[in-house]
């Protein structure tokens, strides 16, 4: 009798668990809609990042997605792959692809610490062969002994999303500083904080908790009223970098992976998050905790019968 009600209460404590941790995607997400609904169409698609964070969200419908134009450079050409890789609207003949491969340098690197990022995961979200040994050796000489890469937080970001990538244990190991910085970081820095947000959820740490406040209680306090994002909290000064990250964050954390790193896992945008399962969870719980009432029923009623049979006997 007492190991079911253990039982009872430890399927309704994991039922408890499931639909708590739902919660704060579903936060999440209605923070989305409620950004979509007062703020989508005024967003003007003018960087790559914005053609990536609509088609992430799927909010591209009806609008023209934005390719930037190529000049030449890796950096051009690994932004260009990837806001044609997030609208799964590669052309037939798209030789920036190729392009993009050879400029790979003999010591693995395309050039800095954000162009070699992006190139490594724009050539994967289109499964094109390069030396992807060559450039995680050499990814790995761009880290300092504080674990942080390049100069500031968005190329350490997009190394760690690179990074959590790898099924090579040793490339992997070097994370280990690079999370322990950026858990502990503190910034009032908007942008920093997104990117923090990004990097931390694709290497699968809770971004949001920090202890006596959020993350994401502080990058929501940079929202207008208008939907949009200010590089100031509390403000009403908008910036459209500022909110296109910000929606890349949020939207990172309601798929539980960035847009980067599920476009380089399997060249798709879509991932399912906890939101998407909620009334399944919410189904399959019922159902145990019918369950275990039922048998608790059934148990006891058992137990009825035989004392009542026991005292008939006597």
């Amino acid at each position: 009798m007492k190991k079911l009600l253990t039982l009872t209460l430890t399927l309704l404590l994991l039922c408890g668990m499931v639909l708590t941790a739902s919660a704060s995607t579903v936060d999440v997400s209605r923070e989305l809609i409620n950004i979509q609904a007062s703020y989508k169409e005024k967003i003007t698609l003018t960087r790559y990042e914005e053609t990536l964070a609509m088609a992430s969200m799927e909010w591209l419908t009806g609008r023209t997605p934005f390719y930037p134009e190529e000049d030449g450079s890796a950096l051009s050409l690994a932004c260009r792959v990837l806001a044609y890789s997030a609208t799964a609207s590669i052309p037939e003949q798209f030789p920036e692809i190729d392009k993009l491969a050879g400029m790979q340098k003999d010591d693995g690197s395309f050039g800095d610490t954000e162009t070699h990022c992006l190139a490594m995961l724009a050539l994967r979200s289109v499964n094109k062969t390069y030396n992807s040994p060559g450039a995680y050796k050499y990814l790995l000489t761009l880290q300092k002994e504080d674990g942080t890469f390049g100069e500031s937080i968005k190329e350490t970001a997009l190394a760690m999303t690179v990074l959590s990538l790898s099924e090579n244990e040793q490339e992997r190991s070097t994370m280990a500083a690079t999370m322990n910085y950026l858990a502990t970081y503190r910034t009032a820095d908007m942008k920093e904080l997104c990117w923090q947000i990004i990097a931390l959820t694709d290497c699968g740490v809770n971004a949001i908790n920090t202890g006596d406040t959020t993350r994401l209680e502080r990058l929501l306090s940079h929202q207008t009223s208008t939907g949009a994002f200010s590089l100031v909290a509390d403000s009403e000064e908008t910036d459209e970098e500022a909110t296109v990250l910000a929606l890349l964050a949020l939207d990172t954390i309601n798929r539980d992976a960035s847009a980067y790193k599920r476009l380089a896992t399997d060249g798709l945008l879509k991932r399912y998050s906890l939101e998407d399962f909620k009334s399944l969870f919410m189904f399959f719980g019922v159902l145990l905790v019918i369950s275990a009432v039922f048998w608790l029923y059934v148990i006891l009623h058992k137990k009825h019968d035989k004392t009542l049979e026991e005292t008939k006997t006597y």
